[in-house]
């Protein structure tokens, strides 16, 4: 008997149609000779056309379909898709007028990711459209399709978090399978694609460094306060009043935004006042509880004195004052969106630190100086987290100068500044000094400029306790104070109604008046949102 091939062959006239005499004299005993004795070895069985496989395939495989309880249909791989081998033969499968890449990234959670996956039938047969996705790919995108082209709307970051938060993902970032599938009802055509998300990158350059400005809290000339104070970042203009906090306490809060919302810590000292609470940054109110930090010696936790910092979909708090009385090296995080409880971040800092400083771009919070024990030992260490991937921190490098009490860092996603704070240097170093840090590159911090307090009777009003925000040009250092220094020991706190700024990327000194804050203060917590 002949090959299957030359069988097959055979049915085609040299017009490339099936030959009508074949078809006449179609005898369905000598078909089903052909299919047992040329395709009975090697044959994979499926129940459906659909369950054929699209991924690990090679030229030659074959596999037989159920249609009924007493009939089946022979497929053949060729290397591009399954063909019919079935004597009632559709010669030819779809092909590819647009193939899809193999991969894809959508850019941001703004910007819906199109793709064009246009195929034809050589026969001139009718295809249809099977395509399928993966079961994660709900939570992550929206998909529609007109005609070849499929649209993949991402969802927004905070509804990412609430997945996460849900448990229906297992972080902010991953990817799904979507296979793209053409069908003429006997052979099909398919390719599996891998498209990515990652909804905590920066987005632009202003997608949570917001244009609005905020003073949270702190100590002021009557005691501690509750007042949030806001101020435009493009105007300029005085503060003025957003609402309040539902707590207070001397200590330093720690916040952070995702451009709407900011979280911020609570502020006491050996009060228990462990409130996460947030407000939305374009409406004016107070601030509402949304859960609690870590707390506890037998924990290491603390709650004040950290630093912090955001990728825009997660919060990271980090060091602060320790029931021992010593700074410590724990991290917790939150997701900004979703109000509960901090969670444990599984890694430490390489040093105890309170009062220190933070900046951060999409993927790493930079940990910087801060104080190990007592007030006389400031540190000039940095290292950094990863916001994605938990682990204990990495050096990053070395800051000018031992500092802590240092404003609250500012970023724009590739600079890192911060300015001020305390040297115990006895007056030999005001402290006034801007420093920066490229966040992507590991290497000790570059003095950029000052904040113009040049004498020791003026830093030493002005040198720690501020807060800081910034957009995605200016760094801002809101606030502060000093304590007048005699032989290492600092006493008697003096406050400032003063916003300082400075251009992130160029450096230079500071510029301080306008804006100014409407009440003076020192220890409270910056952030910046969107105003609208």
């Amino acid at each position: 008997m002949s090959s299957l091939g030359r069988r097959i062959a055979d049915l085609i006239n040299d017009q490339g149609k099936l030959k009508q005499s074949k078809v006449d004299d179609l005898d369905s005993s000598e078909t089903l000779s052909v299919i047992n004795t040329e395709v009975s070895a090697g044959v994979s069985y499926f129940d459906t056309l659909d369950s054929l496989p699209t991924t690990g395939l090679s030229a030659g495989l074959k596999a037989l379909v159920r249609l009924s309880s007493t009939e089946g249909r022979l497929y053949v791989y060729n290397g591009d898709g399954w063909y019919n081998a079935n004597t009632n033969l559709n010669t030819s499968a779809p092909v590819w007028v647009t193939e899809p890449s193999a991969e894809y990234d959508i850019a941001d959670s703004v910007t819906p990711l199109t793709i064009t996956a246009l195929a034809s039938d050589p026969d001139s047969d009718k295809i249809t459209n099977e395509s399928f996705v993966s079961d994660s790919a709900q939570y992550m995108v929206t998909i529609s399709n007109d005609s070849s082209v499929w649209t993949f709307t991402p969802k927004t970051k905070s509804e990412i978090a609430a997945q996460v938060a849900a448990g229906n993902l297992t972080d902010s970032n991953g990817d799904f399978i979507y296979t793209f599938k053409w069908s003429d009802g006997f052979n099909f055509i398919s390719k599996a694609v891998t498209i990515s998300y990652r909804p905590s990158a920066f987005i632009g350059t202003n997608q949570y460094f917001g244009d609005r400005g905020f003073s949270i809290a702190g100590s002021g000339t009557s005691g501690n306060t509750q007042a949030i104070h806001y101020f435009d970042l493009t105007t300029n203009s005085n503060s003025s009043s957003f609402g309040n906090t539902t707590g207070s306490g001397s200590g330093q809060r720690a916040s952070v935004s995702d451009g709407n919302r900011i979280v911020t810590t609570g502020a006491g000292y050996n009060s228990n006042n462990l409130n996460l609470e947030y407000f939305a940054s374009a409406t004016l109110g107070n601030a509402t509880s949304s859960g609690n930090t870590l707390l506890g010696s037998a924990q290491g936790y603390c709650d004040y004195n950290q630093c912090a910092g955001s990728d825009g979909l997660y919060g990271m708090y980090v060091g602060g004052y320790a029931a021992s009385g010593n700074g410590n090296q724990k991290a917790q995080t939150i997701v900004i969106q979703t109000a509960g409880n901090a969670t444990n971040y599984n890694g430490v800092a390489n040093y105890r630190r309170e009062n220190s400083t933070a900046v951060n771009n999409a993927t790493r919070l930079v940990v910087i100086g801060g104080q190990f024990s007592t007030y006389t030992s400031p540190s000039r260490t940095m290292d950094y987290f990863s916001f994605q991937t938990q682990g204990n921190a990495t050096d990053f490098g070395d800051i000018a100068t031992q500092r802590h009490y240092t404003a609250e860092g500012n970023s724009n996603g590739v600079y890192g500044t911060f300015a001020g704070g305390i040297t115990y240097h006895n007056g030999s170093d005001p402290g006034e000094h801007i420093q920066r840090i490229t966040i992507a590159t590991p290497s000790n911090a570059s003095d950029i400029g000052d904040l113009g307090f040049n004498n020791a009777s003026s830093y030493a009003l002005r040198t720690r306790g501020h807060a800081g925000c910034g957009n995605s040009t200016y760094g801002y250092a809101i606030g502060g104070g000093g304590q007048t220094p005699s032989n290492n020991t600092w006493y008697g706190f003096n406050r400032s109604t003063y916003v300082h700024k400075w251009n992130m990327s160029t450096g230079g000194n500071s510029t301080s008046n306008p804006p100014s804050l409407s009440a003076a203060i020192v220890n409270s917590s910056g952030a910046s949102g969107n105003a609208s």
